[in-house]
């Protein structure tokens, strides 16, 4: 069996590894390289969160990851070339002003669903996402319209919650039915 790319993108944002596998991959006339490191700062598309965007560092070569998705328990960096030396290690670096841009949008889907939890009840729940770095977008079902009062009132939660510029705490490895529990 592969073992499992190790993910350090809670703690850094740039990571010295060593690329373990890649593959060519060609769709619509265009080829690009899945590569999978031995540790990687770059976050996978998931829960609908977009993947991390950068750079591969190695020696004097800058090479651009576009996207970066999970297969499995692999990480894939997608990257037009290959390295010229595929054997060194490559450093590893996340754009960092995209992915703060990322999770300030993640954070806001937790704020929003708690105000919709106040403004429209407990019942709420998410139901769909995506989180990118110029926005996002929450769906979430309930029995009726949202009135314009309502909107108003969810609204004016959410910037108070904003205002009071809390820190974010972060837990990582728990179930996602733990992490609910504690709201």
């Amino acid at each position: 069996t592969k073992e499992p790319t190790e993910f350090t993108g809670y703690t850094s944002l740039e990571e010295t590894a060593q690329i373990l596998r890649y593959r060519l991959v060609k769709s619509k006339k265009k080829k690009m390289y899945q590569v999978v490191l031995d540790k990687t700062p770059f976050y996978a598309e998931s829960g609908g969160q977009v993947g991390d965007k950068g750079l591969f560092i190695c020696g004097e070569e800058k090479i651009g990851v576009i996207d970066t998705q999970k297969e499995n328990d692999l990480i894939l960096h997608f990257i037009e070339k290959l390295p010229n030396e595929v054997s060194e290690p490559i450093i590893a670096k996340v754009d960092a002003k995209r992915r703060n841009a990322i999770l300030k949008n993640h954070t806001a889907t937790h704020i929003l669903q708690a105000a919709l939890q106040q403004t429209l009840g407990s019942h709420i729940q998410q139901k769909g996402s995506m989180v990118g770095p110029d926005g996002f977008r929450f769906d979430f079902s309930h029995f009726a319209k949202m009135d314009e009062e309502t909107m108003h009132q969810t609204e004016k939660i959410i910037n108070e919650k904003i205002r009071e510029n809390r820190a974010v705490l972060i837990e990582t490895g728990i179930p996602i039915e733990a992490a609910k529990a504690k709201g």
